[in-house]
């Protein structure tokens, strides 16, 4: 079955305008970098080497830059560009696993990350953000930064802007360097590069090694459920939703009835206090005793591990052909304290049941004993959360000195990433519901709410979550570029070119929440999208340095159109300058 809906329009063409009138002093500045400014050749927010993007500026943030900022976090170097943003980057925001780049806030997807100005694997399992930290900093020359969308030239993903991380290619000698910050956490790092050159060609490797502890919730008491000592709210317990002590609680209704510890024995009607705001002011100490923060479980921050590699190297043969190869490795792993629901698990209590507590109130309604296993079991195992993922990345260039001055440039990039989002224990909500009710499937006579510590019992309570991913990507392309003709103001220069993305995803989630205790697979998917492209860019300079005049020193008129064709749902028509973009949707499935 297949849906189309058509919408057709004319591609709109831009100028970028420069005017001005230098001053003496503004003049000299020009004249002093000259030199340097001349060997930097610009190879982002455009497709024609050597000539400013189309429609926006360009930020560079050189080698000596980034080492002076003291920051060797690759991508919160980018959120301190006036047009970056911390939203959504940090690993706070991604349980301490991807970090990504955030352009104006537009979020992560929204700005396009390349490596040496190809797309590589994103990282993630849920949320596949691509992540600059999979790079050891030692082995970067400069970044590139296009601050505005660059949709015309790299397609949708670029709405926000470009952010491209240049390479060392020509480095001689061998740097290692070691450092260690003490804050909310310790981290110890070590990293390094060595590269060799010779005549027609060269070679850099480099790596890096990060280890980091984790920060428990405890160490600050902000990060504690109990925020009522800075004017906020207790959520241990919110409505019917409790974190109790050892002794566990009881629901009946909309009541919460704290329970003592009895080392096993059944509490009376008697023992049971109802807990409320009543409670919570006139006897606070009483309050607390029945109630247990999970801040003293749950980690703000997850430990991390991570060793990353590159390598990259470039070959020349005679005059005109260069072949260039990078390879790219990073495994990270990260473990985090997250009972996940163990701490108050949902223990049902029909009449017939021995621990059903009588004496209370509606009598012939099951009650529900919420029981805090990770506390009873905290002092024989440690219930963690854990995370890894490996990420492998390749990229093969291929240049040629064609015919009149033009060149033949193509690529091929091959990258994975596979990695567990989510592997940690859970709690079994199919066997609670029946684990304490003879005659019931999965009721264990040895098993006793009342008890505390670590019991036999308890164990199919613990069940376990998995969510395992792979993403892949392949992406190849070839462009021809070079100089058209000479005009007074300079060479007019265009670039053509076309492009092939590939990707795959597949997802696999696994789950024990069954009587038996074993995983079972909950979803099993995958999909995949290929988008071929077509682009062109122009650059004709009216205005230069060989005929400036008073009124203008320089006028540049720059044009670029690209077309998307996705297979999945959009084709689409972008187009520099222009107002609105539009789509022909495009919606297919086969059965």
């Amino acid at each position: 079955m297949s849906i189309r809906n058509v919408a057709r329009t004319g591609v709109s063409v831009i100028g970028l305008v420069a005017a001005g009138w230098s001053c003496a002093a503004a003049a000299q500045q020009a004249k002093e970098p000259a030199d340097e400014v001349s060997q930097e050749i610009v190879v982002t927010g455009t497709a024609i080497k050597g000539v400013a993007p189309v429609g926006s500026a360009t930020v560079t943030l050189d080698r000596t830059s980034m080492v002076q900022s003291g920051i060797r976090d690759t991508s919160q170097l980018i959120a301190l560009l006036p047009q970056g943003s911390n939203l959504g980057t940090s690993q706070n925001s991604t349980g301490g696993r991807q970090q990504g780049v955030n352009l104006r806030g537009l979020g992560n997807n929204a700005t396009l990350l390349l490596f040496d100005g190809h797309r590589w694997v994103p990282q993630g399992v849920v949320d596949q953000i691509s992540d600059p930290t999979i790079i050891p900093f030692a082995a970067i020359e400069r970044i590139e930064v296009v601050t505005d969308g660059a949709s015309a030239i790299y397609g949708s993903d670029a709405v926000a802007g470009v952010v491209n991380y240049i390479l060392r290619k020509d480095y001689e000698g061998a740097e290692v360097t070691a450092r260690y910050n003490s804050t909310l956490y310790n981290q110890y790092t070590i990293e390094g590069v060595v590269g060799h050159k010779w005549d027609t060609g060269g070679f850099m490797v480099g790596f890096s090694y990060l280890d980091r502890n984790r920060v428990k919730r405890n160490e600050r008491p902000y990060l504690m459920q109990d925020l009522r000592p800075y004017g906020g709210n207790d959520n241990r317990l919110v409505g019917t939703s409790v974190v109790p002590g050892a002794g566990g609680a009881l629901i009946i209704g909309t009541s919460v009835y704290g329970l003592p510890t009895t080392g096993g024995a059944k509490p009376t009607a008697s023992q049971a206090v109802l807990l409320n705001a009543a409670l919570a002011a006139s006897s606070p100490s009483v309050y607390d005793s029945y109630l247990f923060d999970t801040g003293n479980f749950y980690d703000y921050f997850a430990s991390r591990k991570q060793i990353s590699g590159l390598m990259k190297a470039h070959q020349s043969f005679g005059d005109s052909v260069e072949a260039k190869l990078t390879v790219n490795y990073n495994r990270r792993e990260g473990s985090a304290r997250a009972t996940e629901a163990l701490q108050n698990i949902a223990v049902r209590l029909t009449p017939s049941s021995p621990f059903y507590i009588a004496g209370l109130p509606n009598p012939t309604a099951n009650q529900t004993f919420v029981y805090n296993l990770g506390l009873n079991f905290a002092k024989d195992r440690e219930l963690t959360q854990r995370n890894k993922e490996d990420t492998f990345n390749s990229t093969l260039e291929l240049g040629a000195k064609v015919f009149g001055g033009f060149s033949l440039d193509s690529f091929v990039s091959y990258g994975f990433s596979t990695g567990c989002n989510v592997c940690q224990a859970q709690a079994n909500t199919t066997i609670s519901a029946n684990i304490a009710n003879p005659g019931l499937t999965g009721y264990d006579a040895t098993f006793n709410p009342f008890a505390q510590g670590a019991q036999a019992g308890a164990e199919m309570l613990i069940a376990g979550f998995l969510q395992e991913g792979v993403f892949r990507t392949l992406d190849a392309g070839t462009k021809l570029s070079g100089s058209l003709f000479d005009l007074p103001g300079g060479s007019a220069k265009i670039a053509v070119g076309g492009e092939y993305t590939q990707t795959w995803f597949a997802l696999k989630a696994q789950n024990k929440l069954n009587f038996t205790n074993t995983f079972q697979i909950s979803r099993n998917t995958d999909s995949g999208r290929k988008v071929k492209s077509l682009y062109a860019e122009l650059f004709v300079p009216i205005f230069g340095a060989n005929n400036a005049t008073t009124l203008f020193d320089q006028l540049d008129l720059s044009a670029a159109v690209r077309y998307d064709d996705y297979s999945d749902f959009i084709r689409s028509y972008l187009a520099a300058g222009a107002p609105k973009t539009f789509t022909t949707a495009r919606s297919e499935e086969h059965t």
